[in-house]
């Protein structure tokens, strides 16, 4: 422990006022002082003892200093458990979100491949419909061709041109065959209507009937005028042909629908023939 300066020299009382320290006493504190002028080269007790008011206020300077790491060290190590928290959570999420990225692919390419094969299905079908296409141009060209749908008419080769049955004339074809088969059957018709006019008038008509004055002479032929069928004489006039318009049709039931509109012209013309026959 340090003493007063006037301890030393035996001047200050010891245990009260006007006692002086014991001469035992003394020694120990001289020896003291010895240690502490050997421990810090200084010989003046008041220097000595500023030193130690200065090394106590650096002490606890550095103690406050040290409590102050600790807790930044504590507030640090907070901060870091927290952030391998939330690396933890995002690592999850990470796993997560990956997960659904590959099932997404996975959908896609499912769904590619579904696509993929209705393409091809497709083309497969348009394949075998410009097949038949194909067979029925060469059926109409060989009719047009038999029939004669062409010949007398100058404007029939400027509108179809020259390049035979293609799919953007192809009802034209159909109509200029309609309309020379309906005047291949007017003129079969009317042929047969005025043999039996003269018939009659050299005497071979019916029993108990005079003979006619004069032949009855040839219905007047109409200009023929090119007119190609409408849609609907290809129809059966059923909703169901409607919804077919707003569906691919597959190679049946195209086959169905063109077998529908031949029966249905097949009876026009029938009907057709029938009027003819009634006139005669």
């Amino acid at each position: 422990a340090l003493v007063p300066a006037g301890a030393l020299d035996g001047t200050r009382s010891h245990g009260g006022e006007g006692a002086l320290a014991p001469v035992g006493d003394e020694k120990d504190y001289d020896a003291e002082f010895l240690v502490i002028q050997e421990a810090t080269g200084l010989d003046d007790i008041e220097e000595i003892v500023a030193k130690f008011h200065a090394a106590e206020e650096k002490n606890f300077s550095l103690f406050n200093y040290v409590n102050d790491l600790n807790s930044e060290i504590e507030r640090l190590e907070q901060r870091i458990a927290e952030t391998k928290g939330e690396i933890e959570k995002y690592k999850g999420q990470g796993v997560s979100t990956d997960t659904y990225r590959k099932k997404m692919l996975r959908q896609l390419e499912d769904r590619l491949a579904r696509t993929t094969a209705k393409a091809d299905d497709y083309d497969k079908q348009a394949q075998k419909a410009a097949k038949t296409i194909g067979t029925l141009k060469q059926g109409i060209q060989g009719i047009f061709s038999r029939i004669g749908a062409g010949v007398g008419n100058s404007g029939v080769e400027e509108m179809l041109g020259n390049q035979g049955v293609t799919e953007s004339n192809i009802m034209q074809y159909l109509g200029l065959i309609e309309q020379r088969t309906s005047e291949i059957l007017r003129n079969y018709a009317a042929s047969q209507n005025l043999g039996d006019t003269r018939t009659g008038a050299h005497g071979g008509g019916p029993a108990g009937l005079p003979p006619a004055r004069d032949p009855v002479p040839a219905p007047a032929q109409p200009p023929l005028r090119i007119q190609p069928p409408a849609l609907d004489d290809f129809s059966s006039g059923d909703e169901t042909d409607q919804e077919d318009d707003e569906r691919p049709l597959t190679r049946a039931e195209l086959q169905k629908k063109t077998h529908r509109g031949l029966q249905r012209k097949d009876a026009k013309l029938k009907d057709a023939k029938r009027s003819l026959a009634r006139a005669k």
